[in-house]
């Protein structure tokens, strides 16, 4: 669930398109899964993660707390895809 989460919040810095069935597909999980997660790290973790009706996608709409920041040079998993 970790890699999950980890791989859907640096989609979401890079600003590329996040679906549920996109990463479901990518990830090879079903999409509810996905949508779970989204859920989770929305109102979970209170990320500001919103849907944009209009680029049909799930967007950042503020910052990611550093914490949780997710630096892309450093993202293991994402090189094994």
């Amino acid at each position: 669930m970790l890699m999950r989460l980890r791989s859907i919040v640096l989609r979401l810095s890079r600003g590329e398109r996040v679906t549920a069935g996109i990463i479901a597909m990518t990830l090879e999980v079903s999409p509810r899964t996905i949508a779970r997660d989204l859920d989770y790290l929305a109102n979970g973790l209170e990320l500001p993660i919103t849907y944009d009706f209009q680029l049909k996608s799930y967007v950042l709409s503020g910052p990611v707390p550093s914490i949780l920041s997710i630096h892309p040079s450093h993202n293991s998993e994402e090189s094994h895809q």
